[in-house]
Formats: C-alpha cells, sequence, structure tokens
C-alpha cells in the first residue's frame, strides 16, 4: 500500500447541508426578520468558536441574546444535527478508501456543538479515519499554512505525501502552498475527483 494519506474537508465535502431552513425556523421562533437571522449567522466573531478562542454555548447565549431566540443550548444543536446529510460520491469515496487500506482524515474549520451535532445527525460518521483535525482543537483555522503544517506532522508525512480536499478554493491554495496535492470539490467535478484521487493510488487500481 502506498504512502498518501487522504485529507477530507467536512461541510460540503463529506456532507452536504443547507442553513436556510434552520435560519427560517429560528426567525420564526424568535420573531426576528430573516434577514437579521442571516446578518448574525455570518458574524466574524465566530471565527474565534471555530479556533477554540471564544467558547460557543458563551458565543450561543449572545446570539440569543441579539436575536430573541429563547431555545436551550441543547435544542440549538438538535437543531444542528437534523442539517448534515452524507454526500453519496465524496463520503462514499473516503470509506471505500478506507476499506481498502489507504490513510484517510478530516479537516475542518469547525466549532464543538456542530461536531456533537454531526455525531447525532449522522451517527458512526467519525467512527472512520486516521485522525480528525478540528480547527476549534488546532487553534487554527484554514488556510493558515500552519494549520497545514500541523496535520501533515500529527499525521507523520511530508506535505507532499498529503492529498487534500475542500470546497474552498482558498483553502485548497492554502494547502497547495505548503507542498500538499490538492483540488477543490464542487457538485460538478467529481469525475474530475476522482481521476485526482485515483492517480495517488496506483498500487489499487480497484480503489474507486
Amino acid at each position: 500500500m502506498n504512502d498518501y494519506v487522504f485529507i477530507f474537508d467536512i461541510g460540503k465535502v463529506l456532507l452536504d447541508f443547507n442553513f436556510v431552513p434552520l435560519q427560517e425556523k429560528i426567525a420564526e421562533c424568535a420573531q426576528a426578520p430573516l434577514s437579521q437571522v442571516q446578518s448574525e449567522w455570518s458574524n466574524p466573531a465566530y471565527v474565534d468558536v471555530e479556533t477554540g478562542k471564544t467558547d460557543d454555548r458563551a458565543y450561543y447565549d449572545e446570539f440569543c441574546a441579539r436575536i430573541g431566540l429563547t431555545w436551550t443550548f441543547e435544542e440549538w444543536v438538535d437543531q444542528w444535527a437534523e442539517l448534515f446529510t452524507p454526500n453519496p460520491f465524496v463520503h462514499g469515496l473516503y470509506l471505500d478508501l478506507h476499506e481498502r487500506g489507504h490513510a484517510v482524515a478530516m479537516l475542518s474549520n469547525i466549532g464543538p456543538h456542530q461536531v456533537t451535532a454531526i455525531g447525532r445527525g449522522v451517527p458512526g460518521f467519525f467512527d472512520v479515519g486516521t485522525h480528525h483535525f478540528f480547527s476549534f482543537e488546532l487553534g487554527l483555522h484554514k488556510p493558515d499554512p500552519a494549520i497545514y503544517r500541523t496535520v501533515s506532522q500529527k499525521l507523520g508525512r511530508q506535505p507532499q505525501h498529503c492529498v487534500f480536499l475542500d470546497d474552498a478554493e482558498a483553502n485548497v491554495r492554502g494547502a497547495k502552498g505548503i507542498g500538499m496535492h490538492a483540488m477543490q470539490v464542487t457538485p460538478e467535478n467529481h469525475s474530475d475527483v476522482e481521476r485526482f484521487v485515483r492517480s495517488f493510488t496506483v498500487d489499487d487500481p480497484q480503489v474507486l
């Protein structure tokens, strides 16, 4: 078996989601304009949650105060859990690589409540993989070059032996910038992703 490790982003790569139904539900329950909910949703301060600088419960309390939402934190997490569904192609690729003996890992900009929600909504999702790297645990955020260096070191691989898949072009550029092989995943390019991954599994031509 070859020495490459295949690193997958989670959101819009391994898992699909759509925030709008939850935003609409929050707006209805809080009797707030949807535009206000969506504005708060994209608050740049959320990066502090995803890098572990701000407790996600404290952030949520502030979010509720600004919006007028009265859900408990656990209710919030349960609502998040309903958002996620496996991407049939990419998640299937991830599982197949693992089953055939290739090292697979996850790397995501993510907060603790999202990890909990995914575990609830997609049981067994985190049971597969060499490592799961979460930005809030690493204290780093893609596309910071340091996050890719940290991950390659923890995996015991040189960057040139890491293959990274992400839906964000900036994150792909960041990985390539330190020497990783990387490709952007879009809904339209699955066949190209398949060929890209196959090129690193020449010792296992049936991997896909």
